[in-house]
């Protein structure tokens, strides 16, 4: 038998979302699977980041199902009755993304020793990916 979309909905990928700062106060978040290669989204909030990360779930998913091609599984299960719940946005409280991201900001414009990033993606560093999921 061969699985479908709905059974890899049904799994526990680990999501991350990630916040960049391209101009100055225009954050945005780019969110990702670890276990999905390529299958990333982006948004202006974090929840539409989610949002958008479920929609190209779906298209990566659909398409490898359509061209036969391996789907990496998570390497944790799921149990129970967490088996039967469908891939849905995180339960993550927007406001506390928000204090963590203008902390991590705050912690970094205070640090007058550390020299001006060349860019923003050279910028960021494990302790401002959040798990979400």
């Amino acid at each position: 038998m061969t699985n479908d979309l709905t059974y890899y909905r049904q799994l526990p990928y680990t999501r991350r979302a990630v916040p960049v700062r391209d101009d100055p106060g225009h954050p945005y978040w780019l969110a990702s699977f670890d276990e999905l290669p390529g299958c990333k989204a982006d948004g202006a909030s974090l929840a539409e980041a989610m949002a958008n990360l479920d929609a190209a779930f779906d298209d990566y998913i659909t398409a490898m199902l359509k061209w036969e091609s391996p789907i990496p599984e998570p390497a944790r299960k799921p149990q129970g009755e967490q088996a039967a719940k469908p891939l849905v946005p995180p339960v993550v409280r927007v406001a506390d993304i928000t204090q963590l991201y203008q902390a991590l900001l705050h912690a970094r414009t205070a640090s007058s020793a550390a020299p001006a990033p060349a860019s923003d993606v050279e910028s960021f560093n494990a302790a401002e990916m959040v798990e979400v999921g």
